[in-house]
């Protein structure tokens, strides 16, 4: 995540963001990390806002 503040654009943040999401919702992820995907998608528009 400490990588996500040193991209350069809202577009590659978001794209970044989208597969993280993705990722983190993988079935074979554990419960915690889904859950956690599942709040990044929540937040996902205020997360990429910062850029």
């Amino acid at each position: 995540m400490r990588e996500f503040y040193a991209l350069d654009g809202e577009q590659l943040a978001a794209q970044w963001t989208d597969e993280l999401i993705r990722d983190m919702n993988d079935p074979s992820w554990p419960i915690e990390v889904r859950s956690l995907g599942r709040i990044l998608k929540r937040w996902r528009d205020q997360i990429i806002a910062w850029h």
